[in-house]
């Protein structure tokens, strides 16, 4: 690993820029910095003679290696934000902007070109953009420059193991000023949760490097895809077989068995469904408006020459966008915005948020919120009963009904 002089917190990169020394910005600058990924790897060793003495075994242990960040983060800040800044964010911050609905329209457009090109003999000439343009496309082409930190004989379900496992780690982590600088550490959620076990076991510890402070827990990427694509499945799959052209129909028509409801469990096999599903949708609008019965097919009158050959490309692409892109309905948006915030405090006869100390009603059916601040009932702490409180006698038999 490289040597610590060579490598910022972000803090430190900061304070060098209020220092105001040009060599030291420009070192700053030019550092890299790199995150950590770590897995499970489990070994199912099987007995030749299986009995009471020797049976089966599952070994679980953990790989990891080191990655360099192709793209610059040491600008960063490592300080989690103000929790009050949140309170000055407008609702509409979220909703995409013109300029994030054309950019996300001219990625439809590519998508749709590329399936096209690939997938229709009329088409194969045609081209179209390489890579979909982003503000790190150029550092993203970079070639990965990883480092293999080997496996571990030690099990991540095992708090006690996790500790070592993180002390192990923090050894790549280097140190500024006597404290580790923050390094991310990737895994799956699951993984993620046992590092906040063992951050939470040492959390009493006296030093930042003993709380194991040096290592953050971050979920990778892949966790957000199958969350996509679980909402996607929930919404498209369906349940009814002779629904065509829903994902269950064209997974019982195409004999994909592997195909499940359940995301989490065949990730693979559903993402290469869906992704086959999306081109084959593209492929028959196209075939459809060109009047071809397949995707070899030529249609009548078809151009021979290169520039009218072009504009039919450009037309077909156009039509396809038009039937795959859906307009946002600001208005409506903005409605539920408005209906959001109106009825954004469910609870109590006031339905405000006014900070007071609320109670809650021992019924789950209440009708009139569930909790109530004692101001609006003038009521104090003294005035609650040691078991159970209901806002109502309704609200009483209701409960011993039940």
């Amino acid at each position: 690993m490289p040597d610590d002089k060579h490598y910022f917190t972000r803090n430190c990169r900061r304070k060098l820029f209020e220092d105001d020394d040009t060599d030291c910005m420009q070192e700053a600058a030019n550092t890299s910095t790199y995150t950590m990924v770590f897995d499970n790897v489990n070994v199912k060793t099987i007995a030749r003679h299986e009995s009471v003495d020797k049976k089966n075994n599952q070994l679980n242990m953990v790989h990891a290696y080191v990655a360099k960040d192709r793209i610059p983060v040491s600008h960063l800040s490592d300080q989690s934000p103000d929790v009050e800044i949140f309170d000055n964010i407008q609702v509409d911050a979220f909703i995409p902007s013109n300029a994030d609905l054309c950019t996300l329209k001219e990625e439809y457009r590519i998508c749709i070109e590329r399936t096209l090109i690939r997938h229709l003999s009329i088409f194969k000439q045609m081209k179209t953009a390489n890579h979909i343009f982003h503000p790190y496309l150029e550092e993203s082409s970079r070639k990965s420059e990883m480092v293999p930190l080997g496996v571990l004989n030690k099990d991540e379900c095992k708090t006690a193991e996790m500790i070592e496992i993180c002390e192990h780690l923090l050894q790549y982590v280097p140190s500024y000023e006597q404290e580790p600088v923050k390094v991310l550490l990737y895994g799956d959620g699951l993984s993620c949760e046992r590092v906040n076990d063992a951050h939470n076991a040492r959390i009493n510890c006296d030093t930042a490097q003993s709380r194991l402070e040096g290592v953050e827990p971050a979920i990778q990427e892949w966790h957000k895809e199958l969350l996509l694509l679980e909402d996607t499945f929930k919404e498209l799959f369906g349940s009814n077989l002779r629904a065509k052209g829903t994902l269950v129909h064209l997974r019982s028509f195409l004999g994909y068995r592997n195909v499940k409801r359940e995301v989490g469990d065949h990730f693979n096999a559903c993402f290469e469904f869906f992704e086959m599903v999306v081109k084959a949708y593209i492929a028959a609008a196209a075939c459809a408006f060109l009047g071809l019965a397949n995707t070899d097919g030529t249609p009548c009158n078809w151009p021979a020459d290169k520039m009218q050959c072009e504009a039919a490309f450009r037309q077909t692409v156009d039509h396809v966008l038009t039937l795959a892109w859906s307009p946002m309905n600001y208005e409506v948006l903005n409605g539920q915005i408005d209906e959001y915030e109106d009825d954004n405090f469910p609870y109590c006869y006031c339905h405000e948020d006014n900070g007071d100390d609320m109670v809650h009603c021992e019924n789950p059916q209440c009708p009139k919120g569930s909790w109530f601040h004692l101001s609006c009932l003038s009521l104090t702490h003294e005035d609650l009963p040691a078991g159970k409180w209901f806002c109502t006698q309704e609200c009483e038999v209701c409960q011993k009904k039940n």
